[in-house]
């Protein structure tokens, strides 16, 4: 090891500069996180629950299950049924109205 100007000494100074390059990043960082929550707070949302869904997506974030109660999967079935129905419900009053209106003259 050389002496306290040497390169040991050299090495230990950009070490500690790059320490506290990051602490300064970090303190940066811990400020943007501070105005984000203010933004989101501003614009309505809870902070505790913005909190806990940052808490829990960041637990493990190769368990789909816990990020699909932030979206669900949508269930298609009623939507199908739903398109079913107003697609019979058309055809019955296409129908109805054809009927109605092939007896009388609506041009007169």
């Amino acid at each position: 090891m050389s002496g306290p100007g040497g390169v040991a000494g050299d090495q230990l100074r950009a070490l500690v500069e790059r320490i506290e390059h990051v602490e300064e990043e970090i303190k940066a960082l811990t400020e943007d996180k501070k105005d984000i929550y203010a933004e989101a707070k501003g614009q309505g949302f809870d902070i505790k629950i913005l909190r806990e869904v940052v808490r829990i997506r960041k637990k493990d974030p190769k368990d789909n299950k816990k990020r699909d109660a932030l979206a669900p999967q949508i269930d298609w079935t009623g939507m199908r049924h739903g398109v079913l129905w107003s697609v019979l419900y058309t055809v019955v009053l296409v129908g109805i109205a054809y009927r109605h209106f092939r007896r009388k003259d609506i041009l007169s």
